[in-house]
């Protein structure tokens, strides 16, 4: 072998090395803690409105989950998504809404969650929930625990549990009957 091709050889496996170690610590993410990508975009683009994660536990990649952020920014009419941590694309959400100062961002935050959550953990973390969902579908179990952010009045969470596993979260905002009854007021100042 020449330098020059031992040097190739090297830098490659190095290339690959590296690359298979990104991978499997973005995938291994034990403690929903996000990853160097997402704590970039959070901190260009601020907190989203609304997120959604979804984690896949699929038996044929073992042990690990898969975790699927969207991340919704209705002030800026996009979403955004992110597989295991990376990046995977950003999309207009199509919808444009005249005044979104009503509709705070989430006080949530998407780095508090990971796949080996129980319900105990989230109970730990938010409280007793505001109402328990359960379903049977065969011989699984769905458990959806919901939550309404009552301290700044500008959250809800719904978390969900597939036999006893964390499927999935969803957070964003929630209007109140009262907060309801006061834009509707607005709205019709607006009118006149």
């Amino acid at each position: 072998m020449t330098t020059g091709s031992i040097r190739k050889y090297i830098g490659l496996t190095m290339l690959i090395l590296l690359l298979a170690c990104g991978l499997s610590l973005a995938a291994a993410n034990p403690k929903g803690r996000l990853s160097v990508t997402q704590q970039k975009y959070y901190k260009s683009e601020g907190a989203p409105q609304l997120f959604i994660i979804v984690f896949d536990h699929d038996k044929k990649r073992g042990s690990i989950p898969r975790r699927i952020d969207a991340w919704i920014y209705l002030q800026q009419a996009k979403f955004v998504i992110f597989d295991n941590g990376y990046f995977t694309e950003e999309q207009p959400t199509g919808a444009t809404l005249p005044d979104l100062s009503q509709l705070p961002h989430t006080p949530l935050d998407p780095g508090r969650f990971h796949a080996g959550m129980t319900s105990k953990d989230i109970n730990r973390l938010y409280g007793k929930p505001d109402s328990v969902e359960t379903a049977k579908l065969g011989k699984h179990t769905f458990r959806t625990l919901r939550y309404l952010t009552r301290q700044s009045r500008s959250g809800i969470l719904n978390v969900t549990f597939y036999d006893n596993r964390l499927a999935g979260v969803v957070a964003g905002f929630a209007l109140q009957p009262d907060d309801l009854d006061a834009l509707s007021r607005d709205l019709q100042r607006g009118a006149r």
